[in-house]
């Protein structure tokens, strides 16, 4: 069960030369023609599932000024979500999902986050960090078990890395993962707070550190983890309230003993960091 590993970047970027110093004007002119004129056929499904979300405005359905004063996503809205193609964004089409370029993706993203930015949180989570996490480095198995049932609103995707002790960086989590004495999974133990779909996901990509050995030494580095809410040791700690994006709904999860098996590593161990940065 070998991970798959990202598609590495041979392109020039104009945003990493920002960061250098750089300014590559021929990454933007002549400016690069529209999704219409590039991918006809995607833009065509972007197009539409606009339009679904629209008509889902208009409808009713989603009310943003109710949803605020609810503080939370009614299962109606995801459910429709589900059935537009919406919560399958990201993933291949060989598991179900619409498996858009990133172009594609920011269209449907800002026309989802302009009606409302807990919606957005919404997508975004399960699309772009839970289930991006999953497609980009899931092996096989994990993606033939979990992808689909993503992709059609079965269960949602929630990314689990930020602590209270360390905000979101990664390379110093506190939360700790070692072996069971049975050798056949790791025992997670740590809390995860401001888990954006923390309290409803079905599969909760978690990242904890993990002992590995290097040039003859014991290191503790991060390593991903697939944790469902129904493995022993889980446990949600309530939600916390905010003064914006009240519907999109955080959570404090605690992990105490929690037992991951072995076929729920996600990528390799000790290379955590990699599947935070990339998704």
């Amino acid at each position: 069960m070998s991970a798959s590993p990202p598609a590495t970047h041979t392109k020039p970027s104009f945003l990493r030369g920002l960061f250098q110093g750089e300014i590559t004007e021929t990454l933007l002119f002549p400016y690069p023609a529209t999704l219409d004129e590039r991918r006809p056929d995607e833009a065509a499904t972007v197009h539409r599932l606009i339009a679904a979300l629209n008509a889902m405005v208009a409808s009713g359905l989603i009310d943003p000024r109710q949803m605020d004063e609810n503080e939370t996503l009614g299962e109606p809205v995801i459910k429709a979500f589900a059935e537009a193609g919406l919560l399958g964004l990201t993933t291949p089409k060989e598991y179900g999902g619409l498996g858009l370029s990133a172009s594609a993706y920011a269209r449907v993203f800002g026309a989802v986050a302009s009606v409302d930015a807990s919606l957005g949180v919404l997508i975004g989570v399960h699309c772009g960090l839970g289930g991006k996490a999953l497609v980009l480095f899931g092996n096989d198995e994990q993606k033939a078990r979990y992808l689909p049932a993503l992709a059609r609103g079965e269960m949602l995707a929630a990314y689990a890395l930020t602590e209270p002790e360390t905000g979101s960086d990664a390379q110093h989590i506190v939360t700790t993962a070692r072996r069971n004495t049975e050798n056949t999974g790791w025992l997670l133990n740590g809390r995860k707070h401001w888990i954006g779909n923390g309290h409803r996901a079905g599969m909760i990509a978690t990242f904890a550190q993990t002992p590995i050995e290097r040039n003859g030494e014991t290191i503790m580095r991060p390593t991903a983890f697939i944790v469902r809410p129904d493995m022993p040791g889980f446990r949600i700690d309530g939600t916390v309230r905010k003064l914006g994006i009240r519907a999109s709904t955080q959570a404090e999860l605690v992990f105490e003993d929690c037992f991951v098996p072995d076929d729920h590593v996600l990528g390799e161990v000790g290379k955590g960091f990699r599947v935070a940065v990339n998704a």
